[in-house]
């Protein structure tokens, strides 16, 4: 038989059965909450998992960035030294030796269409 605490009065049947039962239902509710932090720490260990491997995924895409910078700048700078050396060949002036011949190959051309002309 138990004693109440601050009485010398003996349990009841009723206060026993009363006191079992509650104490089962703590201990029930506890197991209860025991299976929501094992599954709990269970989703945040997956969510540490994810947050790993997103970082690792940013980390990634920043250093393809950088490369694909890099290539672009390559590119444009290419790009830039073509364009530079077309421009200067469209720019580029008649030597005096390029004039001679040109005028050389228009008199030839000139005379030979004078004496198709002159035999036909």
């Amino acid at each position: 038989m138990r004693v109440h605490e601050g009485t010398d009065m003996p349990e009841t049947t009723q206060q026993a059965f009363t006191r079992g039962y509650e104490s089962g239902r703590v201990n029930t509710r506890l197991d209860g909450h025991d299976a929501q932090l094992r599954e709990l720490t269970s989703t945040l260990a997956k969510v540490v998992d994810i947050e790993a491997q997103l970082t690792l995924t940013v980390a990634s895409l920043g250093k393809d960035a950088l490369a694909r910078d890099d290539k672009a700048v390559a590119l444009a700078k290419a790009l830039k030294e073509a364009v530079d050396e077309r421009r200067s060949k469209d720019t580029e002036r008649w030597t005096p030796p390029s004039h001679l011949i040109a005028v050389g190959v228009l008199i030839l051309a000139a005379i030979g269409v004078w004496i198709q002309w002159k035999t036909s």
